[in-house]
């Protein structure tokens, strides 16, 4: 049997009048780490930031949790943001050091400018030479 290319499983609609159960195999071994952490997370994720009021779109089921029940699904979402940051990093290294243009990397990160593309990649080469990643660098102190 052929496995599918990735890109077939990029973008997936979903019917607005059922559920739809989304799942995806990870062999934790094989598996970058970031990727398994993302994965062992986003259930929870969706669990706890999905669901919307269907009599008060701009309600907030979150408002009436614990504090530290929501402070831990902070810490959670932060971890899983960090970890698609730095995937985003490597995409980016990966793209400009095969030659991607600086318009064109800026086009998929959505952002106006070529030169906040190169300034990130700068950021990113920087911390790498010292063995670090730039991912979440941006709320240190």
């Amino acid at each position: 049997m052929t496995e599918q290319h990735w890109g077939n499983f990029l973008v997936q609609g979903f019917p607005m009048d059922k559920e739809v159960e989304v799942t995806c195999p990870v062999e934790a071994r094989s598996t970058r780490a970031s990727m398994v952490l993302v994965a062992s997370r986003i259930a929870g994720l969706m669990a706890a930031l999905g669901p919307l009021d269907e009599h008060d779109p701009n309600a907030d089921p979150l408002a009436a949790e614990d504090v530290t029940e929501v402070t831990r699904l902070l810490d959670h979402l932060h971890r899983v943001r960090v970890a698609l940051e730095g995937e985003e990093e490597r995409l980016l290294l990966l793209l400009a050091e095969r030659g991607v243009s600086l318009r064109t990397l800026a086009t998929a990160l959505e952002v106006n400018s070529p030169s906040t593309v190169k300034n990130r990649l700068d950021r990113i080469r920087e911390v790498n030479e010292q063995g670090l990643t730039a991912a979440g660098a941006d709320e240190a102190p």
